[in-house]
């Protein structure tokens, strides 16, 4: 979905004639020469005094083509006209949540401002989509409504919601609102609509369809553009949700979120031994698989596989099914397996007895059986054990992979974990991986996980994050207030590492008494992007060992969990739209995000990292020639185009370095987290070729337990790189191609070599044209 930002400018019908007539004259001509170019806001009054333009007696559309897929979308401006009675309707990228201070002020002078009469929307057959528009702080109330698309068939579906204002301040519920229906406005906040779209099947595609969006008894067009592909019924990214209930209602509203409830058959049933094997209802009690034949169909877990599992019945057409999910799992996070199973003691570890594992062996080849018999075995998985937290409980998750792949071979299995290897081979020659890794992002090691999926391709990393982990430097989703980017970019950098899922133990936190929220609408915007990259790439998922053309487009917006954009919504929604153009093949070439403006110049440049107030203190600070900016832990602006992002940037765990032993003043001053974690440094500029040379390091002082570490734009430059009294200063350069203008230099964080945080010491960047 993409939406072409515009404003549209109410004025008072009865005023037309006044000494307002020359302004509103004005900005017709204005609207008419620039409606392509530039984003304008909507300026509405009441329903009693103030009109929108009726689009009926206004024709100024039917002489101007939509834009296309493929055109610049500009950043977001907001524009408001003077007057008490008025109120003002924007409409913005969904991931750019808004806050309750939002007011859509002027950014630039009034005479900037136009009149618009459109929004612009893109998307593929059978996608779920979603646009929002914003009426200003206001009173009385207003009728909304969104009319059915013209032609685009009885299968499409409009549906309206309400946003509410969580803790933080920013757009986090969701009520439904029925269409058509007078909905009182707030006069503290901005009233926020979200509309979600459902394209049918049967639409044809790379042809436009409009409608109207009803405020009160005043309208604005709306323009949806149809991609001549389908989305595929098959996630080809999953997650794993901790939420849910069993009933058609709500399984449905997951799908088509492209969500996957934790047990794939729902916590009421499932494939749980106390169920299905143990159970005693069963006739042939821990010998033969149970499905609760003779239970009524919801509660039968025969039946609830068949409908969700299989897609018996589910949809009218059968094309709905649980792509992968849990059949059960441990028993909590420190016990993978029962204390007591099928009456039989399993001793005093975890290994079990032989009496034990004899019984539960017989019960993994049972459940086996039944999911190759009813062809679900692609897709259920057995969640083995959570979170090892030492080698004895790695070595324990290694006994257990061993064990289930010798009793029931064909039987998936998941750990939450990352490739480890220990894990994997604990001290042997003879491997067992997993078929499922789902590792925390802060704990994944991509060296050993690529490494793992090279020589075991059918494995599969998903990810998960926790409240705790740090927003500013990495990604979380699971924080209320943080930027809408943090749900929508999963995917983006789940493709850049070869990741296919999402898991978090919390989902209903994205929900509202079963209905999806803010946050969950953007995990599907994330989902379906997948689904995007996924049909670019000829309808494949990205490996470990070679790149593709995807790849570029991607990276160009998130390179890993660390380095990803956090400040262009337009942008990324633009370059949707031309992936979709690609994928129409009404496009040749891959589209890559570049910064519309340029903060800095093609040309060399050079930064020396210091404390600004400390040494050096020459101000200009020139050495061998070349004068240098002095860059200290000051936050990345992305309107000055340079900065430093750090999870400490507030507190003085960000240090400023000195030393006397360095061959200029340039190697004598640096800059360090001293917890050792990641610190980022972004510089903004032409794009282009550009060699990025670094210099790291405490001059005389060797680290042998801190091995430095460096990125530039994603590529690791210096890797566990140790230094010695002799030798304690590195220098590395390297060409990029800075195709979306955006530099980034990575430095410090986990040291695998040494399996904890280390310090890197950031001394200096050069930056020259190639």
């Amino acid at each position: 979905m993409g939406i072409r930002w515009f404003s549209f400018k109410l004025w008072l019908k009865e005023k037309l004639e006044t000494k307002q007539g020359k302004i509103v004259a004005g900005c017709i001509v204005l609207a008419i020469l620039l409606v392509i170019i530039i984003p304008v806001a909507v300026v509405a009054g009441s329903d009693d005094e103030d009109q929108l333009n009726n689009n009926d007696d206004d024709d100024d559309d039917d002489n101007v083509d939509p834009p296309q897929p493929g055109d610049d979308v500009p950043s977001v401006q907001r524009y408001s006209i003077s007057g008490t009675s008025q109120i003002v309707v924007w409409t913005q990228p969904l991931s750019l949540l808004v806050t309750t201070s939002d007011t859509a002020a002027p950014t630039k002078s009034s005479d900037d401002s136009f009149s618009g009469s459109t929004i612009y929307l893109y998307g593929a057959r059978h996608e779920y989509m979603a646009f929002k528009f914003i009426i200003g702080k206001t009173t009385g109330s207003q009728t909304i409504d969104v009319n059915d698309f013209e032609d685009l068939g009885d299968s499409q579906r409009i549906e309206i919601y309400q946003a509410s204002f969580g803790s933080a301040g920013v757009e986090e519920d969701l009520t439904e609102t029925t269409k058509g229906s007078s909905v009182a406005m707030s006069s503290s906040e901005p009233n926020v609509f979200w509309v979600d779209v459902y394209i049918p099947r049967d639409a044809e595609g790379s042809k436009s369809y409009t409608t109207t969006l009803e405020i009160g008894s005043n309208s604005i067009n709306v323009n949806l553009y149809v991609f001549d592909f389908e989305i595929p019924d098959t996630f080809h990214f999953v997650s794993q949700l901790n939420i849910g209930t069993v009933n058609d209602d709500f399984m449905s509203l997951l799908w088509e979120h492209r969500m996957i409830p934790k047990a794939c058959t729902g916590p009421n049933s499932g494939f749980k031994y106390g169920i299905t094997w143990e159970n005693s209802d069963n006739p042939d009690r821990c010998e033969k698989y149970y499905d609760e034949p003779d239970e009524p169909d919801i509660y039968s877990s025969g039946w609830v596989a068949k409908r969700y599992i299989g897609g018996d019945g589910w949809s009218s057409d059968n094309t709905r099914k649980q792509t992968v999910g849990m059949g059960f799992q441990f028993v909590d996070n420190n016990t993978p397996r029962p204390s007591e199973f099928c009456d039989v003691s399993r001793g005093s570890d975890h290994y079990g007895t032989s009496e034990y594992n004899a019984k539960w062996n017989a019960w993994l080849k049972g459940l086996e059986g039944y999911l190759i018999e009813n062809d679900y075995i692609d897709q259920v998985y057995h969640y083995v054990q959570n979170e090892p937290q030492d080698d004895e409980d790695e070595n324990l998750g290694n006994w257990l992979c061993r064990n289930s792949k010798e009793n029931a071979p064909q039987l998936k299995i998941a750990i939450s974990e990352e490739p480890k290897e220990n894990l994997i081979k604990n001290g042997t020659s003879d491997e067992c991986g997993y078929d499922y890794y789902i590792a925390h992002i802060r704990a994944y090691r991509k060296k050993y996980a690529y490494d793992r999926l090279a020589k075991e391709p059918n494995e599969e990393v998903w990810f998960y994050s926790l409240p705790q982990d740090p927003s500013e430097t990495w990604v979380n989703p699971t924080v209320e207030g943080n930027p809408g980017l943090h749900e929508r970019i999963w995917s983006w950098i789940s493709w850049s590492l070869r990741a296919r899922g999402y898991a978090y133990y919390n989902w209903g936190e994205y929900f509202n008494n079963n209905v999806p929220g803010v946050r969950a609408k953007l995990f599907r915007l994330s989902f379906i992007d997948y689904e995007y990259f996924y049909l670019a790439n000829g309808g494949a998922h990205p490996t470990v060992t070679a790149s593709n053309e995807v790849d570029d487009a991607v990276s160009s917006v998130a390179k890993n969990l660390n380095e990803w954009n956090r400040w262009e919504d337009d942008l990324i929604e633009s370059l949707r739209r031309k992936l979709g153009q690609y994928v129409e093949k009404t496009r040749s070439d891959m589209p890559t995000l570049t910064l519309d403006t340029n903060k800095h110049a093609r040309g060399t440049y050079n930064i020396n990292f210091q404390n600004p107030s400390g040494s050096p203190t020459d101000d200009p600070l020139e050495v061998d020639g070349k004068t240098w900016i002095k860059q200290g832990w000051t936050e990345y602006d992305p309107d000055e185009g340079i900065g430093m992002l750090s999870e400490n940037i507030d507190n003085s765990i960000i240090q400023y370095g000195s030393s006397s032993s360095g061959s200029n003043v340039l190697e004598n001053s640096f800059v360090y987290d001293d917890y050792g974690r990641i610190g980022i440094f972004y510089f903004d500029i032409e794009p282009g070729k550009y060699t990025i040379s670094v210099s790291v390091g405490f001059p005389g002082k060797g680290y042998a337990n801190d091995p430095h570490n460096v990125r530039i734009c994603g590529v690791v430059v210096v890797d566990d790189v140790i230094t010695t009294t002799s030798n304690s200063i590195i220098k590395k350069s390297l060409e990029v191609d800075v195709y979306d203008g955006r530099i980034s230099v990575t430095f410090g964080g986990y040291s695998e070599l040494q399996e904890n945080y280390s310090y890197t010491f950031l001394q200096y960047v050069t930056i020259e044209p190639a």
